[in-house]
C-alpha cells in the first residue's frame, strides 16, 4: 500500500494491496485527503485488496467523499477495481460523492489499468514503472 505523486503528469497513486489493513489505509486516505491533492488520482485496488465489514467500508467511502471537496477544479479521479466484489463498492463510492460534494471534477470507474491510464491522459509504460517501483520499495 502506497501513495505516491508524479508531479510531471500531475498524478497522484494510490494503491491498495493484501497488505492493507482498514486502520492504516484510513491513515493513509485520511493523510492524504487532508494534502493538496494532484488535478489526477489513479485510487488502484488490486486483485488481492482486503474486504472490510460494510460499516469500516461506509466510513472510508464517507472520508474520500467528503475530501472530495478540496479536488481542483477539472480534475479527474480513476477508481480502479481488480476485483468484481470492489468494483461494486466503487459504484456506492460514486453515489455517495454525487450526494455530498457539488464537484467540478470528474471520477469513472475502471476495470483495467490501461482503461483507466487512457483516460487520465498519462502515459501508461512510465506509471507502470513507477506503480512496480514503489510496490517493491513499501513496507
Amino acid at each position: 500500500m502506497f501513495v505516491h505523486t508524479m508531479p510531471h503528469h500531475a498524478l497522484s497513486i494510490i494503491y491498495i494491496d493484501q497488505g492493507s489493513s482498514y486502520e492504516k489505509l484510513y491513515q493513509l486516505i485520511a493523510g492524504y485527503t487532508g494534502a493538496q491533492p494532484s488535478a489526477k488520482e489513479l485510487i488502484y485496488f488490486n486483485r488481492d485488496a482486503p474486504m472490510s465489514t460494510p460499516e469500516k467500508t461506509r466510513s472510508l467511502i464517507h472520508l474520500i467523499a467528503q475530501s472530495a471537496t478540496t479536488r481542483p477544479p477539472g480534475g479527474k479521479t480513476a477508481l480502479l477495481f481488480e476485483r468484481v466484489a470492489l468494483y461494486g463498492l466503487g459504484k456506492i463510492y460514486l453515489a455517495t460523492e454525487r450526494r455530498i460534494a457539488n464537484k467540478t471534477w470528474e471520477t469513472r470507474i475502471f476495470r483495467t489499468l490501461d482503461d483507466a491510464l487512457q483516460w487520465l491522459e498519462v502515459p501508461a509504460d512510465n506509471v507502470r514503472i513507477e506503480i512496480e517501483t514503489q510496490r517493491k520499495n513499501a513496507p
